[in-house]
């Protein structure tokens, strides 16, 4: 009975508040320590629960973004070549599982015995010794490298071998990706900002990863695509470059809309936890809403000024490049800049897009100017418009804000050069490798046929197909506002 006494009391005196320090701790041990003695959650567990929730469901909306990966690229993509898209996304998120378990979470995120090196994890294969209170975080980093492997297939479909994506999706889910994880990401690594001494007392500012998932995926598809070379009529005989509409653009729009849906759990979930950041959840998920506001207002006028008419594939290109451009900022600037760095970023997918094009460089969803330049643009933007009062760190904050010394502008700069030349040799490995073994690009007869036709049984649309109506199903080709684009020999719908 005085036991229980003793609790109620306890319990009256932190409602009434007032009490010192001191008297507030042992009336709250007295509680805590109570519920647990009845076999109750405890607060801290609760606490701990409650972000174990938020980073799953983060998890999950992360992962669903493969279905908005799914949908944007069967619509960019010409209709014979819709059903190999869906199996090469699909194998991304297969066997990208299967070399994060047994090794891609080891390499990013295992323990290294030789504490002096803060190159690559190196513990935890088959998640061997994991604590069970890792399990969150493996399902959650998972889904983003499988983010980064999906990224580059959007470079290099409609004439790469299945084989060869395989191998690739193995390697980089498995290996590339997870080295940069370790780097940014990981404690240990050598450019992350919990590091104990960190790089220039910073180090690098990618709250979802501008660097690490879309660097990575951006660069890997332009190296990708730069050694598959271009799809077979894509140029002329001058070198000039030929359209290759996609089929479908209500597929693309609704992928852009699942993307940027996704992307709310892409960036709050990065935050690792909601107790005790209850207002930055939120400030996080205003920003990135700006930052795609302003990418599609950044594509719109480039189209307006430059194309002279409204390119809707542009702005929803430039939706995904505002998000992009601002992944990695979203909890280190202040909100109005969300919006100028997305605007931004519509530019610089623009400029990008047409360079590659000049380059020669075949990129039928411009995934690499979306995802590499964009990537790029975004960690360097932090070292533009970080907020002092965000970051709290007196050595780290943008230009715009005075610069602190530069430090922080200096240290992305180091990032961009480091992670793009990390991806650039060892995709230019990977897929030279796969081009001198001769199972990189497929047959010129079959990608003529189309790839659905060649490989997968026939087309994702049978010509014969009734609709409910009893007409023929049909379909167009994408129409610009001065006529149906003419498609270029070798290069049937």
């Amino acid at each position: 009975m005085a036991d229980v006494e003793s609790r109620v009391a306890a319990l009256e005196a932190l409602l009434a508040g007032g009490s010192s320090l001191d008297s507030f701790q042992k009336n709250y041990s007295v509680i805590t320590d109570a519920l647990e003695g009845e076999g109750l959650a405890s607060p801290s567990s609760i606490r701990a629960g409650v972000d174990m929730l938020f980073i799953v469901l983060c998890g999950v909306l992360v992962f669903f973004m493969q279905c908005g990966f799914i949908m944007l690229s069967v619509g960019a993509v010409r209709r014979k070549n819709a059903k190999n898209i869906i199996l090469y996304i699909l194998l991304d998120a297969t066997f990208g599982a299967v070399a994060w378990f047994f090794f891609g979470w080891a390499f990013a995120y295992g323990p290294n015995p030789n504490a002096s090196s803060k190159f690559i994890g190196a513990g935890w294969f088959v998640t061997y010794n994991l604590p069970k209170e890792e399990y969150v975080n493996w399902f959650f980093q998972y889904t983003f490298a499988a983010t980064a492997t999906t990224i580059i297939s959007g470079s290099i479909i409609e004439r790469t071998k299945v084989i060869a994506y395989i191998i690739y999706a193995m390697l980089v889910t498995g290996f590339v990706y997870p080295v940069v994880a370790h780097w940014v990401w990981s404690c240990d690594g050598w450019l992350s900002a919990c590091l104990d001494s960190p790089l220039l007392e910073i180090g690098l500012v990618d709250l979802a990863g501008c660097g690490v998932v879309h660097m990575v995926g951006g660069i890997g598809g332009a190296v990708g695509a730069a050694i598959v070379g271009p799809r077979i009529g894509r140029y002329d005989a001058s070198g000039r470059a030929l359209a290759m509409p996609g089929h479908s653009a209500p597929f693309m729009a609704l992928g852009v809309m699942i993307l940027w849906f996704g992307w709310y759990g892409f960036n709050t979930g990065s935050l690792l936890g909601i107790v005790g950041q209850e207002t930055m959840v939120p400030h996080v998920a205003i920003v990135t809403t700006l930052g795609a506001a302003g990418g599609t207002l950044g594509c719109l006028s480039y189209s307006l000024l430059v194309e002279k008419h409204w390119n809707v594939v542009n702005a929803l290109n430039g939706a995904l490049a505002g998000l992009v451009s601002i992944t990695a900022a979203c909890a280190s600037v202040e909100l109005w800049a969300g919006l100028v760095i997305g605007y931004i970023g519509g530019w610089i997918f623009s400029g990008c897009s047409w360079l590659l094009t000049y380059m020669k460089i075949d990129d039928p969803l411009e995934a690499a100017a979306m995802h590499g330049g964009c990537g790029m643009w975004g960690l360097w933007a932090v070292g533009w418009f970080a907020s002092p009062s965000l970051m709290g760190n007196d050595r780290a904050c943008g230009v715009f804000y005075g610069g602190c010394g530069g430090w922080l502008l200096g240290v992305q700069t180091i990032g961009i050069v480091v992670i793009a030349a990390w991806v650039i040799v060892l995709m230019a490995v990977i897929f030279g490798a796969l081009h001198l073994m001769g199972i990189l690009r497929v047959a010129p007869d079959e990608e003529k046929a189309g790839m659905d036709h060649s490989y997968h049984g026939g087309d994702a649309y049978p010509k014969d197909q009734q609709v409910a109506d009893g007409e023929p199903f049909t379909t167009t080709t994408l129409e610009s506002p001065a006529g149906k684009v003419k498609e270029a020999e070798g290069t049937e719908a």
